[in-house]
């Protein structure tokens, strides 16, 4: 699956970067987006650094090296840093060449269990999870006809308390693009469960070619991403504009 990724190792840093208004969509979520695919010898790797905004919210740092779920073998190193209030940078770098127990059911699935945001029009198998802490997880994808995703989950100590009362499991992505190859999605996922609500970021590049073929579906993909809005009275919104914009305080991914 990611032999592609040797092929196009001249994708070196393509960036994508937007304004706290949200660039052309709207959203105030993802600030910043970098993709890129990088050689260490004979290994490939695929790296996502964004920059998104937690409102008022600071976050615990993150520094920890990615392994194989079976072999605890290293494949990789995940960051999650504080660059201001409000502001966190999350850094992800995967070894694609050593990752044979990423799981590819999983990697269609958020922690709340449904399925991932429609605008990254992933088809069945084309991405890879593996845990990542507790209760989050790590999404690495890519084609032969060039599409490369890579994301993050993150599970939020306590948001379930914030959203879980909708009891429904609910997504809401919202897509930031300003070219037509790069784009960053983002938003939040909860359950009425515990321990499966958080925040979801993920960088998508797609070639010239494949992005003229998608293009027609995306207004439909994203309207899909927002659908979940319904689903989610206005005292829990308002539980969610108090959660991030609220008095200053530090959350927990885990």
């Amino acid at each position: 699956m990611f032999q592609l990724l040797k092929s196009i190792s001249c994708l070196l840093f393509i960036t994508l970067s937007m304004s706290a208004c949200g660039g052309k969509t709207g959203s105030q979520f993802i600030n910043s987006v970098a993709l890129s695919v990088s050689q260490q010898g004979a290994d490939s790797y695929l790296n996502l650094v964004t920059s998104v905004n937690l409102g008022n919210a600071t976050v615990a740092g993150v520094s920890t090296t990615l392994t194989d779920p079976v072999t605890l073998a290293p494949i990789g190193t995940f960051t999650l840093s504080q660059l201001a209030v409000g502001q966190s940078q999350i850094a992800l770098s995967v070894n694609t060449n050593v990752i044979p127990h990423a799981d590819a059911n999983l990697g269609q699935l958020l922690p709340n269990g449904n399925p991932l945001p429609f605008s990254l029009a992933a088809t069945a198998g084309a991405v890879l999870s593996f845990p990542l802490l507790q209760n989050s997880r790590v999404y690495v994808g890519g084609s032969t006809a060039g599409t490369l995703i890579a994301g993050v989950a993150l599970t939020i100590d306590g948001f379930d308390q914030v959203i879980s009362n909708t009891g429904v499991a609910a997504n809401v992505f919202f897509l930031d693009a300003v070219n037509a190859n790069l784009s960053g999605i983002g938003g939040i996922y909860s359950s009425p469960a515990a321990a499966m609500s958080g925040i979801a970021v993920f960088g998508k590049y797609v070639p010239s070619a494949v992005q003229m073929a998608q293009e027609q579906n995306d207004e439909v993909a994203k309207a899909k991403d927002v659908a979940d809005l319904n689903h989610i009275d206005n005292a829990t919104k308002q539980r969610l504009m108090d959660y991030f914009y609220g008095d200053e305080k530090e959350i927990t991914v885990y």
